[in-house]
């Protein structure tokens, strides 16, 4: 009799706050999509979380046919961690992963909430970490060696990260560390930068816009086949626009560029091209799917009508408006001299 084949189960954890809990529909409906033939358990990280969210989520989840398991973290056991006030306390969550993911898991898969999936997850998630305690995406060109990594994704060895880390292994970290770092991605670098983590590919793991943009002339010529359809995931970064803040088609973004108004958005602070927009389209396109769409979009409007008017008043506000609107003056004061 031969033996009973074992199903991978893909376990991934995300940590959302509340006003997340919406964008980590996206993400969750980017895996159902992209990796139908995967078994998938979802392990939520939450603290601000109700009896209200958690079974909407767990409704959505059972729908699609995966699972959820709801992991509440108490955010006092981080009340000596720094904070910025872009950034909520659950980022800090993913350190706690060796503490409170059941010891029967023995790789997880981290992802940021402002991530979709656009491909599937099998090679990533079957990586060989080479005993290293996860595997990152580093912000070297080609991310294949050493230096700083992004916490946004991390893959880890769950067995040897019981092994050697606790949360106090952060904790008393942090009492090392010098003032106003980078939160839990500072934390996780100091830990285990140097020989702790397996390097992958950023621009197929953790692809993010400006980073290709930089390093897109070195990328072509290394990997001269390399390809968009190559991606697996994609990170919205902040800052800069949210993929929940702005929806534009390719059309808008025609008639801005027409009327030479992308440089003037970028200068606020909002660059907008074809390879921005073409994966703000794909993040709607699951957005649309979810239970929260209708408030996304709403919020979305909201949000895009205050950064146009944003970007107006910088215009209304600048020096070359303002001696552009002189110069037009002069005009028509010589022609109401001679009325």
């Amino acid at each position: 009799m031969k033996g009973i084949e074992m199903t991978t189960v893909y376990n991934i954890a995300v940590a959302p706050n509340k006003s997340y809990v919406k964008y980590m529909y996206v993400l969750m409906e980017s895996l159902f999509e992209t990796n139908r033939d995967k078994k998938i358990c979802f392990y939520i990280l939450y603290n601000e979380l109700d009896e209200k969210d958690c079974s909407r989520i767990e409704m959505f989840v059972k729908k699609n046919g995966a699972e959820c398991r709801f992991i509440y973290i108490d955010k006092a056991v981080f009340a000596n961690f720094p904070m910025e006030e872009r950034f909520s306390v659950e980022a800090y969550f993913r350190l706690a992963v060796q503490d409170v993911i059941p010891t029967g898991v023995d790789k997880l898969l981290y992802l940021d909430c402002d991530m979709i999936v656009i491909n599937d997850i099998e090679e990533l998630y079957q990586e060989n970490l080479e005993g290293k305690y996860f595997a990152a995406c580093g912000f070297s060109p080609r991310c294949e060696s050493g230096g700083d990594f992004n916490s946004g994704m991390l893959l880890f060895d769950m067995k040897r990260m019981r092994e050697d880390i606790t949360l106090d292994t952060y904790r008393i970290l942090t009492q090392k560390m010098e003032k106003d770092f980078y939160l839990d991605q500072a934390l996780l670098n100091e830990q285990f930068a140097k020989d702790g983590v397996k390097y992958v590919w950023k621009q197929k793991y953790n692809f993010t816009c400006p980073f290709y943009r930089k390093y897109k002339k070195q990328v072509q010529k290394e990997l001269p086949d390399y390809s968009m359809e190559d991606i697996v995931i994609v990170h919205f970064a902040g800052p800069g626009i949210r993929p929940w803040q702005m929806r534009m088609g390719a059309k808008e973004l025609k008639r801005l560029d027409q009327k030479n108004l992308l440089e003037v958005f970028a200068a606020s602070g909002y660059l907008l091209d074809e390879l921005y927009i073409g994966f703000l389209e794909r993040w709607w396109k699951f957005a649309e799917k979810t239970p929260d769409y209708e408030q996304v979009l709403s919020d979305m409007q909201q949000k895009k009508n205050e950064i146009f008017t944003e970007v107006l008043m910088n215009v209304v506000c600048s020096k070359e408006y303002t001696m552009g609107h002189r110069l037009l003056r002069i005009p028509r004061k010589i022609k109401g001299l001679f009325r």
